[in-house]
């Protein structure tokens, strides 16, 4: 055996020695990794429901503020199902008094009879009536509706808080609670109370999809009734 075998004799124990520390050193270094990774998952969901929570505490609503014209109101009158059945009606009538204006006239044309040339004018008088006053009283509904007053709106996930000079009015976003989208506006009809009109003009176009998420996801669409 020569001086060569005799050292490598001698260094096999420390090489088996340092192999082992090596492993185990790797292993420590391993466990310490997935222990500081497992620490650190549980400061970040520790974080995320804290900030959630955060959140939620100091999360405020759409502010927004409008003053409803005449126009607008009576824009919604419009829409209304008495409007359209009154519609009708007034469709209905103008076909009979016209009719009955034909009649007129060519009895009046026949008999040559002035009786019947005063008396044509009154189908005309009576389509004038017909289609004049809706118009006239949808006029006189829209001032009476229309206040001139500033009304402020604050809207949340579930609930819109209403403000009109000092009366305050809060409407919760749930079941019981109808929207539509008519004529450029959003009507809010509560379970209880009288009907919101909210113009989407008064919203900001950057805001205006989180208001109606906001509005739609709470309350039912009308509808369903």
């Amino acid at each position: 055996m020569d001086e060569k075998d005799i050292l490598n004799g001698l260094n096999e124990p420390y090489k088996t020695e340092n192999i082992e520390s090596l492993k185990e050193n790797e292993t420590n270094r391993e466990i310490n990794e997935q222990s500081e990774t497992g620490e650190q998952i549980e400061e970040t969901k520790s974080f995320l429901e804290d900030e959630t929570e955060r959140l939620k505490d100091t999360k405020t609503g759409v502010k927004i503020k409008y003053i409803l014209s005449e126009e607008e109101i009576t824009e919604i009158f419009k829409h209304t199902e008495g409007y359209r059945k009154n519609k009708l009606l007034q469709k209905r009538h103008t076909i009979i008094q016209s009719f009955l204006f034909v009649i007129l006239v060519l009895v009046w044309i026949v008999l040559k009879n002035n009786y019947y040339g005063f008396i044509m004018l009154m189908p005309l008088i009576c389509i004038g009536i017909i289609w004049g006053m809706p118009i006239l009283s949808m006029k006189r509904l829209a001032k009476e509706f229309f206040s001139g007053e500033e009304m402020k709106a604050e809207i949340y996930p579930n609930k819109i808080c209403l403000q009109v000079r000092d009366k305050e009015r809060e409407i919760p976003l749930n079941s019981s609670v109808k929207y539509e989208e008519l004529a450029g506006m959003i009507m809010i009809y509560p379970a209880e109370g009288d009907t919101v009109m909210i113009p989407m003009r008064a919203i900001k176009p950057e805001v205006l999809p989180d208001v109606q998420a906001m509005i739609f996801s709470g309350a039912t669409p009308k509808h369903e009734e």
